[in-house]
């Protein structure tokens, strides 16, 4: 192979490209929403693997072992087999960032200290793949390719997160760097060694990366004539260094290693064969646990790639791709055909802006070995036993061969279809400033990108595709919303309780509430204010089933978390407020039926209707001022009784007070029987069937108070009812609030003659 030794210049460049990466993701680390897997990474593992190190330099220091006793070691990576609590994915990457987290988390605090590491493994993944590129092409090709790569919005949000993604994404990608150079040199071998045996001890994606290497040793050993020197030094590398470096670098496999590193083998290929319980919406279809099909398609991780990459990023990678095809399939270039043994082996000439290509001369196997990395992971997670869902987060370590692919376009492209110099300047920035304003348009929501050959976000959204998956769209915004309207201009007379769809929101309020951005009364009574979500395919009436009523519900647009209660809210109900990007909403939050009773006993003491209860031992009772509309027993139905009634009847009477003329609609969400008359006329008529639990009716009202009556029916079963109300004109509904309802015994009340009063004069 023939390479372009690094100069100088190449050092400097490698050098802006690396602190224009750090730079730009460290100015907005504070940008994006805490994940999911961060708050469940953030806890004791990383800091835990900090005071091992520590302990183990005091031991050293000392003359003792203690350290490395099973005792210690499992205390402290708490990952014993006999336990049955092995983690899935192995400790280098939280030791990288638990040693960023020691080294500065009393400068910048403890959530950048941990996020600083995955920043910096990515700045310097983008200087590297300059090198990298620059060594068999030329400065533009490396650059475009080093900018595609860091301007790849899904890439550049993973970048910031504490997480597996990037640092996997960066030690594949070291791999196959330092086994390109070991194919020459016996040096960079033994680095391909230590390097495979870190990457092993970062994410499972390692153990497949000899597939695409020892894969594209084989044909370029072919291709330079069965020079096996190519690939031998490597392999030597690999059998004999990376399982030394593998096992050393995870204490936990120092004591019964042959055990462990069986155990641990067997248990994640069972994690990855069982079906795993992270739905996906994709295509307009659900696939999770619960459904026949627990893993979308075969063509998911194809798809997701061409509609989360910058159009333009494509285009050029796919010029990469068919110049290799062209030279492989023995298509004439500049007039001299290249034989079929070099299939996939581009030319690679010094680069020059606008110099001709001379086929043959300069040949170098860097498009196959990006092509081989990047079709073997898009293959690999093709297979139906694959685990595949987070959008494009497991195929990380895809991006920067494709990003490589691209500077290979962009090199074929400049020297064959482009004369000038000024052209090449302007083709490449037209290029990547697309990619960056599509990167401003969607910051901070980057895991949310979609590109124009799905329509953006608002096409995906239609064509049945997840929005967010991972809860970062629970940023400093709606953490101030809360902490503003829903905490301190709430009304409630105590702290509002909370529910959501999907994943660990309560860790993630907590952790907001441990660096400081709510008040600590906040989680002060955690049992009190917090509940999770029901499982999916559970009824609308959670608060019944898990006796935990909540006052909000905080709902991701995350429809392969959707159950009932989150169809109906996000179809028919108008939030208080709304996480909206490029016309979708990320995140909404709305007030729950028991959320209105709460508010209401602060704020509207008088107001409601009176209800007539009917229960299946044929009791009537009379309740004053209820609101009507309920999905906790609490409210109408005694904790003595079993959970699943044989039926009741309600009856709501009172006054509805409307404060100008219009169209209204009113409407009835109900697994039972109900309707709801204005002035004794019938304007929603539900009739209970299973299949259609929504029934509705419009009226025109005159501005005054209008008697009206809510039936409700049920014969067995859950039991739970949203009457609803909303101008004609608008797209959403809402709960009916307490403050436009009034008893039926309305000449009672004092407030509501002074109120006739100040409304006639």
């Amino acid at each position: 192979m023939r390479l372009k030794k690094a100069k100088l210049s190449d050092y400097i460049v490698s050098l802006i490209l690396f602190l224009t990466a750090f730079s730009s993701l460290y100015l907005t680390i504070d940008d994006i929403g805490v994940t999911w897997d961060e708050v469940s990474l953030c806890d004791d593992a990383s800091r835990l693997y900090v005071e091992w190190f520590s302990r183990a330099i005091k031991d050293i220091k000392n003359g003792s072992l203690d350290f490395a006793s099973e005792e210690v070691i499992d205390r402290y990576f708490n990952a014993t087999l006999e336990r049955g609590n092995v983690s899935w994915h192995p400790p280098f990457a939280r030791m990288l960032s638990g040693i960023t987290w020691k080294l500065f988390k009393d400068k910048i605090g403890e959530f950048r200290a941990f996020r600083l590491s995955p920043i910096l493994i990515f700045s310097l993944e983008v200087s590297l793949l300059y090198l990298f590129v620059r060594s068999c092409a030329g400065y533009g090709a490396g650059i475009f390719a080093s900018l595609s790569l860091l301007l790849m919005p899904r890439v550049f949000g993973d970048a910031h997160l504490f997480a597996l993604d990037t640092p996997i994404a960066f030690m594949c990608f070291l791999t196959a760097y330092s086994f390109f150079k070991g194919s020459d040199k016996k040096g960079w071998a033994i680095i391909t060694g230590i390097v495979w045996g870190l990457a092993l001890n970062t994410k499972v994606h390692a153990f497949f990366m000899p597939i695409p290497l020892f894969l594209w040793a084989i044909w370029h050993s072919h291709a330079e004539r069965g020079n096996e020197k190519i690939y031998i030094n490597n392999l030597i590398g690999m059998l004999v260094l990376s399982p030394l470096v593998y096992i050393v670098s995870w204490p936990w496999l120092w004591h019964d290693t042959i055990n462990h590193i069986f155990g641990f083998s067997v248990g994640m290929g069972d994690v990855v064969v069982k079906p795993f319980n992270h739905p996906v919406y994709y295509m307009g279809r659900v696939y999770s646990r619960y459904t026949p099909t627990c893993h979308p398609p075969w063509h998911y991780p194809w798809v997701m790639i061409l509609i989360t990459t910058p159009p333009l990023t494509l285009l050029f990678i796919f010029a990469g791709i068919w110049k290799s095809l062209k030279q492989g399939l023995g298509v004439k270039g500049q007039g001299k055909l290249i034989s079929n043994s070099q299939f996939l082996i581009p030319n690679f000439g010094n680069w020059k802006f606008g110099a001709p290509t001379k086929v043959g001369r300069g040949n170098s196997p860097l498009a196959p070995l990006f092509i081989f990395c990047a079709a073997t992971f898009l293959i690999l997670f093709s297979l139906p036993f694959t685990p595949k869902y987070a959008g494009v987060r497991l195929l990380s370590p895809v991006f920067p061969f494709l990003a490589g692919m691209a500077g290979v376009g962009f090199d074929y492209i400049s020297k064959n279809y482009i004369k000038k110099r000024v052209f090449v300047f302007l083709i490449g920035g037209l290029s990547l400033l697309s990619s960056l304003i599509s990167l401003i348009k969607i910051h901070p929501f980057e895991l949310s990108y979609y590109n124009i050959f799905i329509g953006g976000l608002k096409g995906a959204e239609a064509s049945g595709f997840d929005i967010t998956y991972w809860g970062d769209p629970l940023n400093r915004d709606v953490i101030n919303f809360i902490k503003g309207r829903l905490l301190e201009n709430s009304g409630f007379a105590q702290i509002p309780r909370f529910g959501y769809n999907g994943g660990p929101f309560k860790k993630q309020i907590i952790f907001y509430t441990d660096i400081g951005w709510l008040p600590e009364r906040f989680t002060q009574n955690q049992s009190h204010l917090w509940v999770y979500s029901p499982p999916p395919l559970s009824t609308l009436w959670d608060e019944y089933y898990y006796n935990t009523p909540y006052d909000y519900y905080v709902l991701y647009n995350r429809k392969s978390d959707f159950d009932e209660q989150s169809w109906l809210y996000f179809k028919k109900i108008k939030p208080i407020y709304s996480l909206t990007v490029q016309e979708i909403p990320l995140l909404n939050i709305y007030i729950t039926p028991e959320g209105i009773k709460n508010q209401a006993k602060s704020r509207y003491h008088y107001n409601g209707l009176t209800g007539y209860y009917n229960s299946n031992q044929n009791q009537q009772s009379i309740i004053h001022d209820l609101i009507p509309c309920f999905s906790d027993t609490s409210t109408i139905f005694d904790k003595k009784q079993p959970r699943f009634i044989n039926s009741l009847s309600i009856q709501w009477k009172g006054f509805i007070k409307i404060l100008e003329d219009g169209e209204y609609n009113f409407a009835i969400y109900t697994d039972g029987e109900g309707s709801i008359s204005i002035d004794d006329e019938i304007i929603v008529n539900h009739t209970g069937i299973k299949e259609d639990k929504f029934g509705y009716g419009e009226i025109f009202l005159k501005k005054g108070y209008h008697f009206i009556e809510i039936k409700y029916t049920k014969r067995g079963g859950m039991a739970y009812l949203y009457p609803l109300w909303k101008k004609t004109a608008e797209d959403k509904y809402q709960i009916i609030p307490p403050e436009v309802l009034f008893p039926e015994e309305k000449e009672q009340r004092p407030d509501f003659r002074q109120d006739i009063q100040d409304k006639t004069g």
